[in-house]
């Protein structure tokens, strides 16, 4: 996604745009620890529901 985007647009306006996709970066991170955290949360709750059964 990032590589089309830098490449589709000029160099001055991913210069001024860079905080922007510094954001848009960090919200990525956050969202893919959520996203692994409920993994997690489910792999757990599938053992101790194997240990319980």
């Amino acid at each position: 996604m990032f590589g089309k985007k830098k490449i589709s647009q000029p160099q001055e306006t991913l210069i001024q745009d860079g905080g922007v996709v510094e954001k848009k970066d960090i919200m990525g991170y956050i969202a893919i620890g959520i996203c692994v955290a409920i993994m997690i949360f489910l792999v757990v709750l599938g053992v101790l529901a194997v240990i319980n059964a």
